[in-house]
């Protein structure tokens, strides 16, 4: 590993300054960036949006000028980024995006889905006790004694990670049966198995399979995480495009991008600009 972290590796051939991150917020930040070069000509990007998974880690070891993020920024990432790069990255919400819900089998008879037996169900360790079998969620019939078997996609592993651990009071881990590569291979998955329960955005539909109805317990918010350098300051180019994309004309393209986006709430707007322009920017 280079010991000068704060040399810039995240240029393509091209030039152009590399985003990495969720592949789900894409169409809103390929906007934006076009948006921000046709302005500032000498800031270019390169969206490469295809895993969360490498979204961190790239921007950790300089292989991102920012990466692009639908669950929080969670303490596993946290730590081993201020380890190396010697300062965290400066995290700002940019739109909302469509929450998650809670899928079962069109077979089950779960009436309903307390918020706070979500942890139970999709991690392990919660002091009220896990929730293993369907018995336990009040299920009747051959079902009931079957254990829960948990289906989400790689993307959303990390939501439960952070957004559902959050209910929860200690540190738990996410506990799936089966992990998928998208969302619709998590419905499909769910449709072929009576005995499961899965996570994936509100509003889809798939024959065999129903939502809860859980979708206002998980709003979620795009985030972009901005590298910063040892010395602490945001790099230009990243805050540029933060800057645009809370600008009316930026919070104008989530809208026109609905229903997979919508512009934040007021209160949600003006608290990201005021962090945003409270982080050091050279």
């Amino acid at each position: 590993m280079s010991k000068d972290l704060d040399v810039p590796r995240y240029h393509d051939a091209s030039g152009a300054a590399r985003i990495a991150g969720s592949p789900y917020g894409a169409p809103l930040v390929e906007r934006l960036a076009e948006a921000v070069t046709a302005h500032h000509p000498e800031y270019r990007y390169a969206t490469n949006l295809v895993s969360t998974e490498a979204a961190v880690p790239l921007l950790c070891f300089g292989g991102a000028l920012l990466s692009v993020l639908t669950r929080p920024y969670n303490r596993d990432e946290q730590v081993p980024f201020k380890k190396i790069v010697g300062v965290p990255p400066a995290t700002v919400r940019i739109a909302r995006i469509t929450p998650l819900d809670i899928y079962v089998h069109e077979s089950n008879d779960l009436a309903a889905l307390e918020r706070s037996d979500t942890p139970r169900v999709f991690l392990s360790g919660d002091p009220a006790g896990d929730l293993d079998l369907w018995s336990q969620l009040g299920v009747q019939g051959a079902l009931a004694a079957q254990r829960i078997d948990t289906i989400a996609s790689a993307e959303h592993r990390h939501f439960l990670s952070g957004g559902v651990k959050a209910l929860g009071s200690v540190e738990q881990v996410v506990r799936l049966t089966t992990t998928t590569a998208t969302d619709r291979q998590t419905l499909d998955a769910l449709a072929a198995n009576p005995a499961g329960i899965a996570v994936a955005p509100a509003g889809l539909e798939r024959e065999g399979v129903r939502p809860v109805g859980l979708a206002a317990a998980f709003p979620r918010r795009l985030l972009l995480v901005l590298r910063r350098r040892r010395d602490g300051f945001v790099e230009p180019a990243a805050a540029e495009l933060a800057r645009h994309a809370l600008s009316e004309a930026g919070q104008a393209v989530a809208d026109e991008l609905a229903p997979r986006f919508a512009r934040l709430t007021d209160d949600d707007l003006g608290t990201a600009r005021a962090e945003l322009e409270g982080r050091e920017v050279r």
